[in-house]
């Protein structure tokens, strides 16, 4: 048979998700093996252990606190093995929050908050500490994890920060202020929170501290704000979290005095990875809750599968999904790789934005998409497409708007020096 026969025939299998996924470059030609074993044992889980569970999350039907339990042993999947965690990589990762985003985005966005707690500590911190609080968030049972950053009067704008402040009483750091819109704030154990020295210089008035939520003794520490009742992403607890002079030791610094703004900015860029893989995920779990339902509905005139603008909108979202993956796979490999000038890690900033914005994009298009075509159903929210559209917003101000990024993306391009 002459090579191009073998292309002339096209595939009679349904075109689901999954498909995409697993007929794509990076799945085929990039993970190997070990990964793609690892993808689908993770989409397993998700649709076994956590879609079922979507619509009942959302309407509170099913308390949070039971998927924590489902998700635990996921919690030390990228602490190092040396420190009781799993050792899974930047893709890895993606690969992970891709997966449980698609049973319940809610479930996944846990770990925004727990990981970038984590990262910090092993991006920043010194053997001591990794070797004090790595092993504890690895544990299934262990403590869990915050990242307070957001600002209360400028977001994630880290260089302006203004609500929270540290100063210096002999070789002890005061904390006083609040952080707000913080993953896990209700729940979390322990934060690591950055604090502005109001007297120092910009960029380097900025660091970050390791804080419990409860300190033994005559210290105090972070006190939870009360659960916010959002419009997406229903089911992941979030607050403020305030610091009423809290006393902070030298050795609960992450790095040292004035690396905070470097250290936030790594975080960011590392969540917006994150961020954009739980878009890819819900919007997989969107195409095949749409499909799924145009397939047994009847329309005016004839069965919806047949009706032009419903193919044509399907494909709208087969693009946009194989869009994201294409820019979110190539940050993430990219981040994973080595960098240049002997450093360890690549500045993959321009990508994991390029990946977040794109994902945030397409994911608000999908879900509106995927809701028209579900007509009056697409507003019960007993029905997934209804909590997949309310959550497809969130994504918008996670980790930076697609405002700010934009700007960052044209100045770079922008810039005069080659």
């Amino acid at each position: 048979m002459h090579p191009l026969n073998m292309h002339s025939t096209a595939s009679k299998e349904r075109l689901t998700s999954r498909r995409l996924m697993q007929e794509s470059t990076w799945f085929r030609d990039r993970f190997g093996k070990d990964r793609q074993d690892l993808f689908v044992d993770l989409m397993d889980f998700s649709k076994k252990r956590i879609a079922p569970h979507l619509t009942a999350l959302h309407r509170g039907e099913k308390p949070y606190s039971d998927m924590l339990k489902v998700i635990a042993e996921y919690r030390g999947f990228t602490v190092p093995e040396d420190f009781g965690g799993m050792g899974m990589k930047i893709v890895d990762s993606v690969m992970m929050r891709e997966a449980l985003a698609y049973g319940s985005p809610s479930v996944a966005v846990f770990f925004e908050g727990h990981e970038l707690c984590q990262l910090c500590i092993m991006l920043g911190g010194n053997e001591v500490q990794m070797a004090r609080y790595l092993p504890e968030l690895a544990k299934e049972d262990g403590p869990i994890g915050c990242y307070a950053l957001s600002d209360v009067n400028c977001g994630s704008d880290v260089a302006n920060m203004t609500s929270m402040k540290f100063s210096m009483n002999g070789g002890i750091f005061m904390l006083d202020g609040e952080k707000n819109f913080i993953t896990n704030g209700p729940i979390a154990n322990l934060a690591v929170v950055f604090a502005v020295d109001p007297t120092g210089q910009r960029y380097r008035n900025i660091t970050a501290f390791l804080v419990p939520s409860k300190i033994e003794g005559e210290r105090n520490g972070f006190e939870h704000g009360k659960p916010m009742i959002k419009t997406g992403w229903v089911a992941s607890p979030t607050s403020s979290v305030s610091f009423s002079d809290v006393k902070v030791l030298a050795e609960d610094v992450v790095g040292e005095v004035g690396q905070g703004f470097a250290l936030a900015v790594t975080g960011l860029n590392y969540g917006r990875l994150k961020v954009a893989a739980g878009a890819l995920g819900l919007m997989e779990r969107a195409l095949d809750e749409t499909v799924a339902f145009v397939l047994g509905r009847m329309g005016v005139g004839g069965p919806l599968r047949e009706r032009d603008v419903v193919i044509s909108q399907i494909d709208e979202v087969v693009e946009a999904i194989e869009a994201t993956r294409h820019a979110l796979y190539d940050a993430a490999f990219y981040a994973e790789g080595p960098g240049g000038n002997g450093t360890k890690v690549p500045d993959f900033s321009i990508k994991a934005t390029i990946a977040k914005n794109i994902a945030d994009v397409n994911v608000e298009r999908v879900a509106a998409i995927c809701s028209r075509l579900h007509g009056g159903a697409g507003m019960d929210t007993e029905m997934p497409i209804a909590v997949l559209s309310a959550d497809s917003r969130m994504y918008a101000a996670a980790e930076g708007p697609r405002t700010l990024l934009g700007m960052q993306l044209g100045k770079a391009a922008l810039r005069e020096q080659l």
